[in-house]
């Protein structure tokens, strides 16, 4: 994970970097990262469900992940961000997103929406009381809460 400051001055800063003497890159220090971050990079080589991919998403910053495992299932490619096999292609699109300011801001938007629709609590809470009323109504089909009738 790289702010604009480290890479245009092609050295990591205080934040990107962290101390050495520090006893580790522990949770605070992750989250002041990605919320000055630019941009998050997560190149795995193999990958279950990736937190820090979904912790940079919810912050709104486009992720540049590896094309393996569960990354592929949390960033949506060319929408969230972008999946790549290498790492020069890891450097191209780091390069076009610090280039173009307006899209890296509409991926790292529609990052946090995917993250909010398809992660969050509240999501699990719409699919059982969907369930619940389809249950209740006894119908067979789906039923959309965000459609459904009140009573």
């Amino acid at each position: 994970m790289w702010c604009s400051s480290t890479i245009r001055n092609r050295r990591p800063c205080s934040i990107c970097a962290p101390d050495e003497k520090a006893s580790g890159y522990g949770a605070a220090t992750s989250t002041r990262a990605n919320r000055i971050a630019d941009v998050v990079l997560q190149k795995s080589l193999k990958e279950g469900f990736g937190l820090t991919v979904a912790e940079a998403m919810w912050k709104a910053k486009p992720v540049i992940g590896g094309d393996v495992g569960g990354i592929r299932i949390q960033a949506v490619n060319h929408q969230t961000g972008f999946l790549v096999n290498t790492p020069e292609g890891a450097a191209s699109r780091i390069r076009y997103l610090l280039t173009h300011r307006e899209r890296l801001l509409e991926m790292g938007r529609k990052a946090k929406r995917f993250i909010l629709e398809n992660y969050l609590l509240t999501r699990h809470l719409r699919e059982y009381l969907s369930v619940m009323l389809s249950i209740r109504s006894k119908e067979h089909k789906r039923i959309d809460l965000r459609t459904a009738p009140t009573e």
